[in-house]
C-alpha cells in the first residue's frame, strides 16, 4: 500500500511541481485516506500522557490549550472531542505513530532530497486553526475527512493567487513564503495531513532546539522541589 501512495502522489504530478515553485492543487488523486477522525484523536489521548508537547488544540493562530494543559480530565476521546469543539487539534509527527505513514515520509523524502515529516489537523466548525501565515518550508496536504477551504496569498504583493476547496483525497502543494489559511466550514468536521518538506540543514537546527524546550522541562528548579 505504501508503493500505491507515494506513487499516487507522482502520478498526480505533485513531485514536480515542487520543484517548480508554484502552488499546484490536485482535487482528486485517487489516493484512499491513510488516518481516521478515530484514530487521530486516540493517538491524541495516549501523546497527551506520555510525550505532551506533540498535541496542541488551537484556532486562528492562538493556541488555546498547549500539552499538559490538556491533560485530566481530557484525556479520553470523548472528553477531548467537547475540547476542540469550534478549534483545531494539531498532533505533531504524526507519522511517528502510523508505520505506514512514517515510510510514505521517508520515501517522500527520498523523492524531494529532504527530511519529511507529517502533521495532523482535526478541524472543527469554522476553525482556521494557524490563522492567515506563510512557512520556510514546502507544504504537501492531503485531505483525509471532509472538506476543507484554503486561499492563498503571492508572497511579494499579498494578493490572492488561489481558492480551493479540499475533499478526501485531493492534495495540494503549498511553496515556502506563500501565506495561506485553511478553514473548516462552519458546522463540519475536517481532517488533513500537512507533509513539511524541510532541508536537512535546517531539520538538524528544529530537531536541537526542540530537544533544548524538552530537557528544559526536565531540569529541576534550583531549591531541589
Amino acid at each position: 500500500m505504501k508503493n500505491a501512495w507515494i506513487h499516487g502522489f507522482l502520478r498526480a504530478g505533485l513531485l514536480n511541481s515542487v520543484v517548480k515553485g508554484k502552488p499546484y492543487f490536485v482535487e482528486n488523486s485517487g489516493l484512499s485516506p491513510i488516518l481516521t477522525v478515530e484514530e487521530t484523536v486516540r493517538i491524541a489521548c495516549r501523546l497527551i500522557k506520555t510525550r505532551f508537547l506533540l498535541v496542541n488544540i488551537l484556532d486562528n493562530g492562538k493556541i488555546k490549550y498547549r500539552g499538559r494543559n490538556i491533560i485530566p480530565p481530557f484525556d479520553t476521546p470523548e472528553k477531548l472531542n467537547v475540547l476542540r469543539d469550534k478549534a483545531t487539534l494539531m498532533v505533531n509527527y504524526v507519522h511517528a505513530e502510523i508505520p505506514a505513514l512514517g515510510d510514505l515520509c521517508f520515501l517522500l523524502g527520498q523523492e524531494l532530497d529532504k527530511i519529511v515529516t507529517a502533521n495532523g489537523y482535526l478541524g472543527s466548525n469554522g476553525s482556521t486553526a494557524l490563522g492567515l501565515h506563510p512557512d520556510d518550508h514546502d507544504v504537501i496536504l492531503w485531505q483525509q475527512h471532509g472538506k476543507k477551504l484554503w486561499e492563498v496569498r503571492n508572497p511579494d504583493d499579498t494578493q490572492t493567487v488561489l481558492k480551493i476547496t479540499m475533499l478526501p483525497g485531493s492534495l495540494f502543494y503549498i511553496p515556502e513564503r506563500f501565506p495561506h489559511v485553511g478553514e473548516t466550514p462552519p458546522g463540519e468536521e475536517s481532517l488533513h495531513l500537512t507533509f513539511a518538506a524541510i532541508s536537512r540543514a535546517d531539520a538538524i537546527r528544529q530537531l536541537s532546539a526542540l530537544m533544548k524546550k524538552v530537557m528544559a522541562k526536565k531540569k529541576p528548579s534550583q531549591n531541589g522541589v
